[in-house]
């Protein structure tokens, strides 16, 4: 890594919300693989920051959180 970034988030959430803000653009059918994981960058050496993002995922994943996200945008996966 050349050390320019200091995260960065990714997933299938935000195409569904940029096709549905902007109609001219699509998601094109990834032909039934797998679903893609979410990942975050942290700095290496940061426990308590890499320590704070494992909490928020495990809280959030036990409060239904994740499972609300997919049915109220009628996604498979994140």
């Amino acid at each position: 890594m050349a050390g320019r970034a200091d995260g960065n988030i990714t997933s299938s959430t935000e195409a569904n919300k940029l096709v549905i803000k902007y109609p001219q653009l699509a998601i094109v059918p990834d032909g039934g693989k797998n679903p893609a994981f979410l990942a975050m960058m942290v700095p290496k050496g940061d426990t308590k920051w890499n320590d704070y993002v494992n909490k928020w995922i495990k809280d959030k994943k036990s409060s239904g959180f994740f499972t609300k996200l997919l049915a109220k945008y009628n996604l498979k996966s994140l």
